[in-house]
């Protein structure tokens, strides 16, 4: 048996064209500064084993999975969130061009 992980809450996407992919997410912090940031190919084999990830927007949780692209002709291995009565916790209405927060490390970590 796995054992049980906590849902990561993705804060932002990077898309590419030529209709808006998700080509990466940024994962904790903010929207701003997330901690990490994510390829949709390490998202999707990570919910495929098993981790869970979400938006949230307003108090409202929306889950994310894996899927394909529905735009004819298309078919590029993607994620989305699931749909509900709202859309500002939809993946294509989180903040874009998310990077991952870049920190001075402690001297005390470093080495020497």
């Amino acid at each position: 048996m796995r054992p049980r992980v906590a849902p990561v809450q993705i804060v932002c996407v990077t898309t590419e064209e030529p209709h808006r992919h998700v080509a990466r997410v940024g994962i904790g912090g903010s929207s701003s500064a997330p901690f990490v940031t994510m390829t949709v190919e390490e998202v999707a084999y990570a919910i495929e084993g098993g981790q869970q990830f979400y938006t949230e927007a307003n108090g409202r949780k929306s889950t994310v999975h894996r899927n394909t692209c529905t735009v004819a002709g298309c078919q590029i291995k993607t994620i989305s969130s699931m749909e509900d009565d709202t859309v500002t916790n939809d993946l294509e209405y989180l903040p874009s061009r998310c990077e991952p927060e870049i920190g001075i490390p402690d001297p005390k970590d470093i080495e020497t």
